[in-house]
């Protein structure tokens, strides 16, 4: 069976449409204050999560009108797909840019910069009473930051709190740039390995949308101990990963 495949010209206008920026979607928000109006103040205050996942390779298409929505990359693949295609075209229209238009490309604002989405990081809000909103949601490449993500967690804070929420806490799943970037919302101070109890300093921050309020960093016990499961596993071949205590390495071989 043969499939119809786009010209490169068609997969160069699908892609120049498809130039990511950064922005907001107040809509989310506008739902959430729809949904949750006139519910208890319990239902008000809670906990904005977020988690990052990998995206698949494919097109993706909205169904409602079969407009094409967006297209993400799987580097591991080894079979033959447009996304594949839209990605050799984005790594080559760079490097012709970079060799005829070097000081031009210089000059361009940041969000004109764009690559392939590899990731996205999905944030949702979780009340007192267990009641849940999905919040909003960024894409990146791979290369998120402590500081993109601290931004993010600001711009969602305003966000629910503008539509009358209450946040009394972020959870994070403890993965490096989220302890980047907690670590920014702690102004760089790291806690000493002595301390018994940390300082409010250490493990709140001001709540950005509202001063007088604090908000607690927490890091979900559920990937914490996914965490040390994976470490003590890989602790059994090479010892690559080990754990430390009073200065002693230890690990499965160890147990």
């Amino acid at each position: 069976q043969v499939r119809p495949m786009p010209s490169v010209s068609t997969l160069k206008k699908l892609k120049k449409k498809m130039t990511p920026r950064q922005g907001s979607f107040p809509v989310i928000y506008s739902w959430f204050h729809d949904a949750f109006q006139g519910k208890s103040e319990e239902d008000l205050i809670g906990q904005i999560m977020c988690d990052r996942l990998k995206l698949v390779s494919e097109f993706y298409f909205n169904t409602k009108d079969n407009s094409v929505a967006g297209i993400v990359v799987n580097d591991d693949s080894d079979r033959l797909n447009l996304a594949d295609e839209v990605l050799a075209l984005v790594k080559d229209d760079k490097s012709k840019s970079a060799k005829n238009d070097a000081k031009n490309d210089a000059d361009k604002p940041e969000e004109e910069n764009h690559s392939t989405t590899h990731y996205v990081n999905q944030f949702r809000f979780r009340s007192l009473n267990n009641k849940t909103h999905t919040g909003e949601f960024f894409f990146d490449n791979g290369s998120l930051s402590g500081d993109g993500l601290m931004k993010q967690i600001k711009q969602v804070i305003f966000g629910f709190e503008m539509a009358g929420a209450k946040i009394a806490a972020v959870c994070l799943d403890g993965g490096g740039e989220n302890v980047r970037g907690t670590k920014l919302f702690r102004l760089g101070n790291n806690p000493s390995h002595n301390d018994s109890w940390l300082s409010q300093e250490q493990c709140t921050f001001k709540n950005p949308a509202c001063p007088s309020r604090r908000i607690a960093i927490v890091f979900c016990s559920t990937h914490n101990g996914k965490g040390t499961r994976n470490q003590l596993e890989h602790s059994k071949g090479d010892g690559v990963r080990w754990f430390m205590l009073d200065g002693v390495r230890w690990g499965w071989a160890t147990l």
